[in-house]
């Protein structure tokens, strides 16, 4: 049994005596089953979304979709 130290809390059973390639739920990486230990996991950042946003541009783009809901209600208000 494979267990995730992140906060998803997922575990993975591997059949006992297994050795082989595992691929790991939610992420398709490929890993090496010892029959103890994991080979080939290392440290990855988390990817970006798939849209290519940084997070100070997703502020911006919410941001700027306020304004111009706020100048439409201040449009309508006014006529």
């Amino acid at each position: 049994m494979i267990e995730f130290n992140d906060s998803t809390a997922t575990t993975l059973v591997v059949p006992p005596g297994y050795r082989g390639p595992v691929a790991l739920p939610g992420t398709g990486r490929v890993v090496y089953w010892t029959g103890r230990v994991a080979i080939g996991l290392r440290y990855e950042p988390p990817r970006r979304a798939e849209f290519g946003f940084g997070m100070e541009e997703l502020q911006r783009v919410f941001l700027r979709l306020g304004d111009a809901a706020r100048r439409e209600r201040a449009l309508e208000v006014a006529s």
